[in-house]
């Protein structure tokens, strides 16, 4: 269904890699150029509630688009996937860290959308928890169930 071109991301758990998605797309409903985000089964749990959350903000111009989950075996080793809109700028750090520059038009538009991903956690974010695992920290938002309609409603 899809073939891995290149990683292009790492966490701590996955990677993010860009991937083609081949003829055989039986759904037809992704694009030609996907970015799959994988985990070991055994960090499943983190990626689908990622995916709930995927599911609850649905609709958001602000967020790329999760097509849906699927499982991959590489090495014999068994890998959750979330296959998601393929970001063809890249970030907005990465733009900056390799010396790009934004126009006023774009700086104006980005502090925008960063206002507003502010006010969405803001709303959002009914526990914030932080851990200490080896001496290395971790901030973890949990969401509820919140579709992106009622947050629209409520920063409206």
């Amino acid at each position: 269904m899809w073939k891995s071109v290149k990683i292009i991301g790492q966490g701590g758990f996955g990677l993010v890699k860009m991937a083609k998605v081949d003829q055989e797309d039986e759904d037809g409903h992704l694009p030609p150029v996907i970015a799959i985000k994988s985990v070991p089964l055994v960090h499943l749990e983190s990626l689908q509630k990622e995916r709930e959350a995927f599911s609850n903000l649905e609709g958001s111009p602000y967020l790329v688009h999760c097509y849906k989950a699927d499982a991959s075996k590489e090495d014999s080793v068994l890998y959750y996937n979330l296959l998601l809109e393929y970001a063809y700028g890249g970030s907005l750090a990465d733009r900056l860290k390799h010396g790009g520059r934004l126009c006023e038009e774009e700086a104006r538009k980005q502090t925008k959308v960063h206002m507003l991903v502010l006010a969405v956690l803001n709303i959002l974010c009914d526990l914030l928890m932080v851990s200490n695992c080896d001496n290395e920290f971790w901030i973890g938002i949990v969401l509820p169930s919140m579709t992106w309609h009622r947050l629209e409603q409520a920063l409206m």
